[in-house]
């Protein structure tokens, strides 16, 4: 098989890769990133003929990534890095390198499949929320913490008893009645409320008629409780 792009996620806490040939991604697969093994990365018998990566971790696991890729397919990484333009996107950012590669993927993936305004939130160990016009050029965005790292915040200086996982909501109730249930619809509350401003902003910004992205490992949870109208893209970066 000649002719596929294998492509990576690097986040701040998993790994997510897939194949790319043609238009087409398949072989997808996730792993934590401190347990990731270039050898679960399933696919063709034949090696990539690329590898693009975007990585927001830090520099010391880039070069471990960087030696695995080399060892296994003795192909280079190329990584993603955000420009002041590209792909029918302007970047707002004052110092363009500075926004995240992740980002300006998910900015790049939301203009190839929508080319009016739209916002695209990203419900990762961070959420972040950023808005494109419709003639491409990204108006900024805003970064706040994500349901897992608003609990770690509370496990670690409030010294709250919690299980992850413990008691995920089906629906939202206003107030609980134990510290399990009260930290999981807290932490729900706060994550939905700040998704659902930073959408209006955006709204009010482009004049309300935009398409609303949703993307990210949380996403799926956090939907049964946004308002309609969101277009869940699982793979958009």
């Amino acid at each position: 098989m000649t002719g596929t792009t294998l492509l990576f996620d690097i986040g701040n806490s998993r790994v997510k890769w897939a194949w790319l040939e043609g238009a087409r991604l398949h072989s997808h697969g996730s792993a934590a990133r401190e347990q990731f093994d270039i050898r679960a990365v399933a696919g063709p018998s034949s090696p990539p003929s690329r590898i693009v990566a975007s990585n927001v971790a830090a520099q010391t696991f880039a070069e471990r990534f960087i030696d695995a890729i080399k060892k296994r397919w003795g192909v280079a990484a190329e990584f993603i890095s955000a420009d002041a333009q590209g792909y029918g996107v302007s970047n707002a950012y004052r110092e363009p390198r500075k926004l995240g590669a992740d980002r300006w993927a998910a900015l790049i993936g939301a203009r190839s499949l929508h080319s009016g305004a739209c916002c695209i939130v990203d419900c990762g160990t961070a959420v972040t929320v950023d808005v494109l016009a419709q003639d491409g050029r990204h108006l900024g965005g805003v970064i706040m913490p994500g349901l897992h790292l608003m609990r770690r915040a509370l496990l670690e200086t409030a010294q709250v008893t919690y299980a992850p996982g413990a008691h995920e909501a089906a629906q939202l109730t206003p107030f609980a009645h134990d510290t399990q249930e009260a930290v999981t619809h807290g932490t729900l509350y706060a994550v939905i409320a700040g998704i659902e401003r930073a959408v209006a902003e955006a709204a009010a910004r482009v004049n309300g008629d935009m398409t609303r992205f949703i993307s990210g490992g949380d996403a799926a949870r956090l939907l049964p409780f946004l308002g309609a109208g969101y277009r869940h893209e699982p793979h958009l970066v």
